[in-house]
């Protein structure tokens, strides 16, 4: 019994201590010095290249390059859907401003441009002993086009975004008006992917595959200028990527719709996921954000697109209107990397693979 009251006497003054020392602080304001912060980042190239990787992690997102794409595809005239399935409300063009493939996206777009900003701000004092010149104007040329391409996502998806060219410092800034997708080209993403042009490498070394490319700086400009039916300039533009000889049609047109053969010929810009770096990931959200979350090393489109238990390709259905076209789109007879189809091979994979 006497040990046992020594327990309970050493155990009370224990917890006593411990009372004592919470009510007065003395050891949980202690800074972790392990853990970086505003001061303690951005003093290497190696910590500009990490922030770097979070704005490219951010086209993984579920609505910029994932599974809630689905929507956008059921919303065009490229698919049909079932009536019981989510984008119900699109499909009968009732939805509202509260809808979360509308906001999430917003939220999504957002965060990647937010990245790139705390890139770009810090970019304009960083010591020249922590970054050379040219390693800096690389990854300012990386981060704009990323910005642009967040923002031209923006605003052909809302009609305008709010723009924010540096990082927010109060509620105020936050609450900006929404400018107009002319307002937003003429002051983000024409300058931002004009730099780029000029500062993007026109390939990279395999083992930075993915990464944003004059090609796909240009090719984004051309369709900036596209989209506001400006002919001539966007013309010039693609014919210039064209002519680059850096790209052309991949041959076997599958090799788009597998992980075989990634980065071909006919990839310009390309999101970079991992079948190996992390196997049997499911693709949900692997991000430190808690509003859609990224695939990180897997994406869930596929599944979205043809869910197994239903039989697969009775989610999102080609539409009639694409099939029409792809059936009748023109063969050579005598070419013979069509085997013999009636139709285009281009038909075979864009809807289902061939057996």
């Amino acid at each position: 019994m006497k040990s046992i009251k020594k327990i309970i006497v050493k155990s009370f003054v224990l917890l006593t201590l411990v009372g004592v020392s919470c009510n007065e602080n003395t050891f949980l304001d202690e800074p972790n010095p392990n853990a970086l912060t505003e001061a303690s980042f951005w003093k290497t190239e190696s910590h500009f290249n990490s922030a770097l990787t979070s704005v490219y992690g951010a086209l993984q997102y579920r609505s910029v390059s994932g599974s809630e794409l689905v929507q956008e595809f059921v919303m065009s005239d490229l698919a049909g859907t079932e009536a019981w399935y989510r984008p119900f409300p699109f499909r009968n063009l009732t939805y509202t401003n509260g809808q979360n493939h509308l906001s999430e996206k917003w939220q999504e777009l957002y965060v990647g441009i937010f990245r790139a900003n705390t890139i770009l701000t810090q970019l304009q004092t960083v010591d020249e002993d922590i970054l050379d010149e040219t390693t800096k104007t690389e990854i300012e040329a990386q981060a704009r086009f990323l910005r642009a391409f967040f923002y031209f996502q923006l605003v052909h998806t809302y009609g305008g975004a709010m723009i924010h060219d540096e990082v927010a410092q109060s509620l105020e800034e936050l609450s900006k008006e929404l400018s107009s997708t002319a307002d937003v080209n003429a002051q983000i993403i024409i300058p931002d992917l004009e730099f780029a042009m000029s500062n993007l490498p026109e390939t990279w070394e395999s083992t930075a595959a993915g990464r944003a490319t004059w090609g796909a700086a240009t090719s984004l400009l051309g369709k900036v200028y596209l989209y506001d039916e400006q002919w001539p300039q966007a013309a010039s533009l693609f014919k210039e990527v064209i002519d680059s000889g850096i790209y052309s049609l991949t041959r076997n047109i599958e090799d788009n719709f597998t992980h075989f053969n990634e980065f071909n010929e006919e990839s310009i810009f390309e999101v970079n996921y991992s079948f190996d770096l992390n196997p049997g990931n499911s693709g949900f959200a692997e991000d430190d954000t808690s509003i859609g979350g990224a695939g990180a090393e897997s994406t869930t489109l596929s599944t979205e697109v043809g869910h197994i238990q239903y039989g697969a390709f009775n989610t999102v259905l080609a539409s009639y209107n694409l099939h029409e076209m792809l059936v009748n789109d023109e063969v050579d007879p005598n070419n013979s990397i069509n085997d013999g189809n009636l139709e285009s091979r281009r038909m075979n994979y864009t809807i289902a693979p061939r057996n």
